[in-house]
This record gives C-alpha cells, sequence and structure tokens, in this order.
C-alpha cells in the first residue's frame, strides 16, 4: 500500500459500514490488482480505475459529509494492494464501521465495533505510481435512476437466465432483460409504475448489451 505527494502528511476517515468497502474491494480485486483512493480535504474520497482491457471504468465519490470522522491535510493517493485489502476486510462484520488511515510511513485498515472496540492492521507504505485514468467526454442523452437494491435483484435474477445484459430506453421506461436457448427473462421499470425514481427518455428507442460479468461488480 502507498501514500504519495509530500512528505509528513496523514489522512483518517471513518465510514459508517464496513462491508460495503468489503463487497467493493473483493468485487474490484476481481479485475484490479491495485487501487488508488484519492482522499481530498474539500472534495472528500474518490476512486477512478479501470481494468487492464479497458472495458470497465469505476467511478465512486463520497464528499467528507458522507463519513462520521473525515480528515485529509492536503490531495493525497492512498494505493491499495487489492488482494491484501480484501483479505483484511473479509474481518468485517455486520455492524462494523471501517476506518483508514495513511501516513508516510503506513497504512492502517481497522474496524470498530458498535461497542467502539477497534481493531487495526498495519502496514508498511511502499513505493509505486499511479496511472491517471483520463476523463471520458461521453454525450449522455438518456438518464434512469433506480433503487440500488432493486437493480441488485434484478442483476441476481439475470445472472439465471443467460451472460449477457440488454437494456432498451423506450419512451415510458426501461426493460432490462438476458435470454439463453432456455428463454427470455424482462422486467420492465417506469416512473408509473414505481420503479423508477426518475427518466429522461431517449429520442429514438435504443438497445445496448453489456456483458452480465462486468455488471455484477456493480449491482
Amino acid at each position: 500500500m502507498t501514500i504519495r505527494k509530500g512528505k509528513n502528511l496523514s489522512v483518517r476517515f471513518v465510514f459508517s459500514e464496513a462491508r460495503l468497502w468489503r463487497y467493493l474491494l473483493k468485487e474490484l480485486s476481481e479485475y484490479l490488482d491495485t487501487l488508488a483512493i484519492r482522499v481530498d480535504p474539500e472534495k472528500g474520497v474518490s476512486i477512478r480505475a479501470m481494468d487492464p482491457s479497458h472495458v470497465m471504468l469505476i467511478e465512486l465519490e463520497a464528499p467528507p459529509v458522507a463519513f462520521e470522522e473525515f480528515k485529509a491535510d492536503k490531495s493525497v493517493d492512498v494505493i491499495l494492494n487489492l488482494e491484501q485489502a480484501s483479505k483484511i476486510l473479509r474481518r468485517a462484520s455486520k455492524s462494523d464501521k471501517f476506518l483508514l488511515s495513511a501516513s508516510e510511513t503506513e497504512v492502517v485498515l481497522g474496524f470498530i465495533s458498535k461497542n467502539g472496540v477497534e481493531r487495526f492492521f498495519r502496514v508498511p507504505s511502499l513505493s509505486g505510481s499511479f496511472e491517471e485514468v483520463p476523463e471520458l467526454e461521453l454525450d449522455l442523452k438518456n438518464r434512469a435512476k433506480i433503487v440500488g437494491s432493486l437493480f441488485s435483484n434484478t442483476i441476481s435474477l439475470l445472472e439465471k437466465a443467460g451472460d449477457v445484459l440488454s437494456i432498451t430506453a423506450e419512451e415510458n421506461g426501461v426493460v432490462i432483460s438476458a435470454s439463453s436457448e432456455m428463454g427470455e427473462l424482462a422486467f420492465q421499470f417506469t416512473i408509473d409504475g414505481g420503479t423508477l425514481m426518475d427518466y429522461t427518455p431517449p429520442e429514438q428507442p435504443y438497445t445496448n448489451h453489456y456483458t452480465l460479468e462486468y455488471i455484477t461488480v456493480a449491482k
């Protein structure tokens, strides 16, 4: 694990749900060897990473107010060995909070129980570098907002129906489906049906196809 940019820097944040970080790092470790977590005193915590095949771009942003405790002297990158970090995060229980702190010499991953008991795992900082992911210029004209748990449950069911996910954007909503030789399974999401929180329809209906292997990382 590495912390770069300057000397005598320190960062520390506490997040209310350790299991969220456990699942995130576990899934990302399937595609990446290392991950840089950028900690900024004004912007909070952000992650931008792309898998080696340049198929999947991961973006996560959490402002300082998203954390129970947040401190950053200045903007730094904490680079994690994902295999190592995932093994540590496996120890997180349902009610644990997640703690990360880093200095010039070490990185600490820890847990805080509901009774206030703290458990820490210290790893020396290592030298290394991080390749910046360029900003993407995408002209997105269609937007759908779905409750995360509903989307996750839908993907879990579609995984059993096929390997390719199809998303069709129509005037009234979105249809998400998967198919195989056994048949097709499809789910419709609309504002009127209460399954879409927000929706901007496309100028013309269209269908995109995605490999479910990558979609399951984000569910």
